[in-house]
């Protein structure tokens, strides 16, 4: 009787233990901005598992966030690669630290309904990350000084070419009409350098060509027409006292924005003058692609022991990304191939902003990753800011590039 009273009260147990794991069964997702397509996947979620708690952490230490921790760490299902966190995606899944998505139909379809930025995000046959949020560097075209000049306004598709042919042209204009007018403001960063490491830099391969001599051609040209007042930063501008103006500029070259709100701080006369302003991606050439991609990533951790729960909620979350909602981009651009969400999408913007759009999807489709890591920081911030105040030499500049590229891609 005794013994039969025992099993009764184990068994009670055993089953309450069971029902309490269930009842607090957890999706953790980490670094992840909370928006609204989050918030309709997490009431998926709950409609199909009920009892299920969706837990959203922080972590402070981003540098925790190494191949060994997303190794061993199995209380995280998702985690969320911000733009500042580089290439770590890229090296976790380099080193079997990541889920392969590519063996989830359910995320493979949602995949395929989106552009291709999401190739950005694969190593060989492995996809590792859901592209989110993905921003581009564009230029935008001062159309009034554009027709006050009567420059041609570059091409949709324009090259390296075209954008040279364009500085002899503008030189040509300040000499016959005695201007000063420049031709670009860069920012703080040498997007062209930034341009040229995205589209040759293999981080899989561990290769550069940066060695190559098109690299010092390109960069001492560049420099060339800083010293020469055509390109110019709003940093160093500052520093000398604002003697620049965007309204006698022809083109300011920012990365992060889609929508207006994200330039406003940098034009004058802010949103009431963004109809002055066209877009236009970085120029093209044979061996460089016109799109340089940043954003945020989704990955599953390897360790998870929720990967079924992380490949569902990964699924709500791609496909709420369809609303059509201009506010729902996260200063990102339109994702998805599906005619009535680009045409949702449209309704929501000004004609300025709606033009924008194919464009926009032309660089999806032809873009590469632009990590914000300390080889990209090196050559087009670090060293060029050296260059570009003369500190040091083309070639010095250069060398210094080849020197960090070759220790960085050899650890």
């Amino acid at each position: 009787m005794k013994k039969a009273f025992l099993l009764i009260i184990f068994a009670v147990l055993t089953l309450f233990s069971f029902a309490q794991a269930f009842a607090e069964e957890k999706l953790i997702i980490m670094n992840l901005f909370q928006d609204s397509r989050s918030e309709a996947a997490d009431e998926k979620m709950k409609e199909a598992h009920p009892g299920l708690v969706i837990e959203y952490r922080e972590m402070e230490d981003r540098h925790a966030l190494t191949t060994h921790f997303l190794s061993m760490d199995n209380e995280m299902d998702i985690v969320c690669f911000r733009e500042w966190d580089g290439i770590k995606g890229m090296y976790a899944a380099m080193e079997g630290a990541l889920e392969n998505l590519a063996g989830y139909p359910a995320l493979v379809r949602c995949r395929n309904e989106q552009f291709e930025v999401w190739k950005n995000y694969t190593v060989g046959d492995l996809w590792y990350g859901v592209p989110s949020c993905p921003n581009q560097s564009l230029f935008f075209l001062n159309k009034a000084l554009f027709e006050k000049t009567g420059l041609p306004l570059p091409d949709i598709h324009w090259t390296w070419d075209d954008f040279w042919s364009l500085v002899q042209e503008l030189e040509e204009y300040n000499s016959a009409h005695q201007t000063r007018y420049a031709l670009l403001m860069d920012q703080s960063i040498s997007n062209i350098a930034a341009q040229y490491a995205a589209n040759t830099v293999d981080y899989v391969d561990k290769s550069h060509a940066f060695d190559d001599g098109i690299f010092y051609q390109m960069m001492e040209k560049w420099k060339s027409l800083f010293d020469r007042g055509l390109i110019w930063d709003y940093m160093t501008d500052k520093k000398q006292g604002g003697i620049h103006k965007e309204s006698d500029t022809l083109m300011i070259c920012m990365e992060n924005s889609f929508s207006s709100s994200g330039i406003t701080a940098f034009l004058e006369g802010g949103e009431n003058n963004w109809t002055r302003y066209g877009v236009r991606l970085l120029p093209r050439s044979e061996r460089l692609l016109p799109s340089l991609v940043t954003g945020f990533e989704l990955v599953i951790p390897i360790a998870s022991e929720h990967k079924d729960l992380a490949v569902q909620w990964l699924q709500y979350y791609m496909d709420a990304g369809k609303t059509g909602d201009i506010d729902a981009l996260c200063n990102g651009g339109p994702l998805y191939k599906d005619a009535a969400y680009l045409s949702a999408i449209k309704e929501n913007m000004t004609a300025e902003t709606a033009e924008k759009t194919d464009l926009w999807i032309y660089g999806l489709e032809h873009s590469r990753l632009n990590p914000y890591n300390e080889l990209q920081h090196a050559v087009s911030v670090r060293y060029w800011w050296q260059l570009r105040d003369g500190q040091i030499t083309t070639e010095e500049y250069v060398a210094a590039c080849v020197r960090f590229a070759n220790q960085y891609l050899g650890e």
